[in-house]
């Protein structure tokens, strides 16, 4: 059998990084009329998170804004910004181990995505761009500036 990773793997962060990335920046937008009280059923069958799993949601879009760029594609969160973030939280060895498996399943995710270009752009444009928020948006799909 394979290496038996602290926490198990991530699956239910998983589907809900895949969820968020179907979305885009349509994301946003929902997400703030669900924060203003209105009633948004697009939003009804978007994969729940307990408080821990959405604890470590919350830590790896900070660590997303992180990862270096170079020649179109999207490189990987340094395994030096995992550490010093299970630092500043207070995890040990244990929660460390945990937090960088957790960071990297959901990072090659979402650089699977990032780093495949859409048929519209050519090879090594990647398919996936941050907004100010630094959540993942696919390209083209981009907010469009108030007139």
């Amino acid at each position: 059998m394979g290496e038996r990773r602290p926490g198990g793997r991530p699956k239910k962060l998983k589907e809900r990084l895949a969820w968020d990335l179907d979305r885009g920046p349509k994301l946003d937008r929902l997400l703030a009329r669900e924060k203003q009280g209105k009633s948004v059923p697009e939003l009804l069958d978007r994969p729940g998170l307990d408080r821990r799993q959405q604890a470590l949601m919350d830590t790896y879009e900070r660590l997303a804004t992180e990862r270096p760029l170079g020649f179109g594609a999207h490189g990987p969160i340094p395994h030096s910004k995992v550490v010093a973030e299970a630092l500043r939280q207070g995890l040990g060895d244990d929660g460390l181990h945990e937090l960088w498996y957790i960071v990297r399943d959901l990072d090659m995710q979402w650089r699977e995505v990032a780093n495949k270009p859409s048929p519209s752009e050519g090879a090594g444009s990647g398919g996936l761009s941050h907004q100010d928020t630094g959540r993942p948006v696919r390209r083209g799909q981009r907010k469009q500036a108030s007139r």
